[in-house]
């Protein structure tokens, strides 16, 4: 993920490490403007985003949620369709496949941001990655003083 950080013009001057997001502290978080997360959150419990961004909120940072696993209607309902023909859910379940997470939308992530008073905005999605169809988004998280101190990011 990194090295596809690095290609995308947008990210690519940025100081760039990977990170335990449940052990890293709120104050090392606080050393910087913006965090960028790449397709991570979509494997994670309500209850486990919730701890990140409370740190994030407390860290008075923003995030930057790189996802290609946010679902809108037609996706959602695809995804319902191959659940129950092919069992996803009670495999996911049993462990057996790991839960890809397109149930997470975009509504998901201000229901849970808006908990602590964070905001939550759709960026303008870049073009897929070439040769590889993947379509990502980029999704900001923050508070309502944070957004305001930000330059605009497209």
């Amino acid at each position: 993920m990194i090295e596809k950080c690095r290609k995308l013009p947008l990210l690519g001057a940025l100081e760039k490490s990977t990170l335990d997001i449940d052990t890293v502290p709120a104050a090392f978080l606080g050393e910087f403007q913006v965090v960028v997360a790449w397709d991570v959150f979509y494997s994670f419990d309500t209850d486990r985003l919730i701890r990140f961004f409370d740190k994030i909120r407390a860290a008075r940072s923003s995030l930057i949620i790189c996802s290609s696993q946010i679902i809108g209607p037609l996706r959602g309902l695809s995804y319902l369709w191959k659940s129950r023909l092919y069992g996803y859910a009670k495999d996911c379940a049993a462990g057996r496949l790991r839960d890809h997470g397109y149930k997470c939308s975009l509504g998901y992530y201000r229901t849970v941001a808006g908990r602590l008073g964070l905001e939550c905005h759709l960026l303008s999605p870049p073009p897929p990655w070439p040769n590889e169809g993947d379509s990502y988004f980029f999704i900001r998280i923050s508070s309502p003083e944070e957004i305001s101190n930000l330059a605009p990011v497209t």
